[in-house]
């Protein structure tokens, strides 16, 4: 059985929402139908009602937190949404493009990594889904070695981890535009992630200040897809044949 070790960070100084989210309004025991008797009772008490915030606001929103794996096999949690993450390996540096040459991407989880969403230009078919999703759900530990490919952990009962999947999980998928965006920290920049007081990422793993694909197509152009830029949190849409970084997601708990 699996133990965990929970890391609880808190955000860093007050930044900038580029992208609004909704606010929720807190609502009593008893759901929303008794918060708007209330409103329709005490107008005044009810313009006082706090609003929540997401976390990573840089504002009021609930500390960021994140749980990683004991003993490690590449995955964390974040506490907030319950979503399992990939952890990227390695230092961040210059991006390689996996459309250029396949095989050097392979395996492995290199934060450098960059795979294209489309290779006939709409469709899910490019090395996002044939190469790295099929490595996470369908080698053994998740590992991308072409000996190990499984579709259970029968096929692994000979190899070093012996079980089908990143993590023994064989549903990784590319994240939604708004799944990917809860990973901002948005009091933090270069990367907009999760830092301490000495500048530190504490995001599990490493995070390149660049742009990462979302599984989210753009409803009006069917070329493009939706991404996050991890420099500033900063979201856009670009054609879907063009590389960019990827975390993998699934769901947690």
């Amino acid at each position: 059985m699996k133990m965990r070790a929970t890391i609880h960070w808190l955000g860093g100084a007050a930044g900038m929402l580029l992208l609004a989210a909704p606010a929720l309004v807190w609502a009593p025991p008893g759901g929303l139908k008794v918060k708007l008797d209330a409103c329709e009772a005490d107008l005044e008490e009810c313009l006082s009602t706090t609003y929540a915030v997401f976390p990573g606001d840089g504002q009021t929103g609930a500390p960021l937190a994140y749980e990683e794996s004991v003993p490690p096999d590449g995955t964390f949690i974040d506490l907030n949404t319950g979503l399992m993450w990939e952890i990227k390996t390695g230092t961040v540096g210059d991006p390689i493009d996996c459309t250029i040459d396949p095989l050097v991407c392979a395996a492995g989880h290199d934060v450098n990594l960059r795979f294209d969403w489309s290779q006939t230009g709409d469709e899910p078919d490019g090395l996002v889904f044939t190469s790295h999703l099929m490595n996470l759900n369908h080698t053994c530990g998740g590992n991308g070695d072409p000996v190990s490919y499984c579709d259970d952990d029968d096929d692994c009962a000979g190899e070093p981890i012996r079980y089908c999947g990143l993590g023994g999980h064989m549903d990784w998928r590319l994240p939604t535009v708004k799944e990917l965006q809860s990973l901002v920290d948005y009091s933090e920049h270069d990367p907009a992630v999760l830092k301490d007081t000495s500048n530190e990422v504490l995001l599990p793993g490493a995070t390149a200040p660049a742009f990462y694909w979302s599984s989210t197509a753009n409803a009006s152009v069917d070329e493009r897809a939706w991404f996050v830029v991890f420099t500033d949190g900063n979201v856009g849409d670009t054609f879907k044949v063009e590389a960019a970084h990827v975390r993998a997601v699934r769901e947690g708990f």
